[in-house]
């Protein structure tokens, strides 16, 4: 029988790399589905390559990635600084690179294809991602060590669709996510995805899937700790 675990995470979490690897090592999915458009697997694994080969640059001096200014990094911690970009999508990352080494199982992505040029631009410009921006700059002016507590803190909350606008787009997501993951033939499934799909006060991606008579459970990615 198919059994399908959702993996519920926060993205700004600086312990997601450590904890998914050790989740997806437990589990050993034969398919792991991730919020992502099929060439962002390649490009984000790039990415994330490239900040590691600019570590010493990063903490010899404030590195701009390109989403702050240099006056709103000037008094970031470069440690926790580091740490954050080392953590950036994470989720794509850890899982390409297991299914690098393990050939047998098969990465799949699974965003909605609308979700590219002026859709995207509409998101970015969402007041919940402007306060995540925000949250961003508040982390990286701590210690690793308080930055690591500060981020646990956000598995207690699990985000809000506020505005119809908000709960409309993550609904046309979870519909599409729901629809790709029934098609997956192979009996166990890793989904990763965003707390707010898993565990949001709303038909959520969970939902819609016991809706489907799916066998499926969720966890959230700190609760790996625990075990």
């Amino acid at each position: 029988m198919k059994e399908i675990t959702l993996c519920g995470t926060s993205h700004l979490d600086p312990q997601g790399p450590r904890r998914l690897k050790k989740l997806i090592e437990k589990i050993k999915p034969h398919v792991i589905t991730v919020e992502c458009l099929p060439q962002d697997i390649e490009n984000y694994t790039a990415r994330h390559e490239k900040i590691i080969e600019c570590k010493e640059k990063i903490q010899k001096r404030i590195w701009n990635p390109g989403n702050f200014s240099k006056r709103e990094l000037g008094y970031a911690n470069k440690d926790s600084l580091f740490l954050h970009l080392h953590s950036l999508l994470y989720e794509v990352w850890i899982s390409s690179k297991y299914v690098q080494k393990n050939k047998k199982t098969e990465l799949i992505p699974v965003e909605h294809p609308k979700l590219k040029g002026e859709k995207m631009k509409e998101i970015l410009s969402d007041k919940g991602f402007q306060e995540t921006r925000d949250t961003i700059l508040v982390m990286i002016l701590m210690s690793p060590k308080t930055m690591k507590k500060y981020a646990d803190n956000d598995y207690n909350s699990v985000g809000s669709t506020n505005s119809d606008k908000k709960l409309l787009m993550v609904s046309e997501r979870d519909e599409y996510t729901c629809k790709k993951i029934l098609e997956i033939k192979q009996d166990k499934i890793l989904h990763i995805g965003g707390l707010i799909h898993l565990f949001g006060n709303y038909k959520n991606l969970y939902e819609l899937l016991k809706s489907k008579n799916a066998n499926v459970k969720r966890i959230k990615l700190i609760d790996i700790d625990k075990e």
